[in-house]
């Protein structure tokens, strides 16, 4: 994975390989009942790296039809698309 903190720390787009463009974005708890495990993989069995709450705010650097890569406390982790929605900045 890429990593897209610039000397400040602060996450930004980056070219990924040459000539794909990642873009970063917001996503939040759909549910608000819930909180959700960020993993260590795209399986629900690995590990858990941490834990994203209902009412807060996350930044994804990666995603696919299922699966969302997060930074979440200096570490990557994935969390499944069906427990988060995208939101505006």
């Amino acid at each position: 994975m890429a990593d897209l903190r610039d000397t400040q720390g602060e996450i930004k787009e980056s070219t990924v390989m040459g000539d794909s463009t990642v873009k970063v974005g917001s996503i939040t708890i759909v549910d608000k009942n819930t909180n959700c495990r960020c993993l260590f993989g795209k399986k629900l069995i690995l590990k858990v790296v941490g834990i994203i709450e209902f009412g807060k705010t996350y930044t994804f650097i990666q995603k696919d039809a299922d699966w969302y890569l997060l930074l979440l406390d200096g570490k990557e982790g994935f969390v499944n698309s069906q427990f988060v929605k995208e939101v505006e900045k």
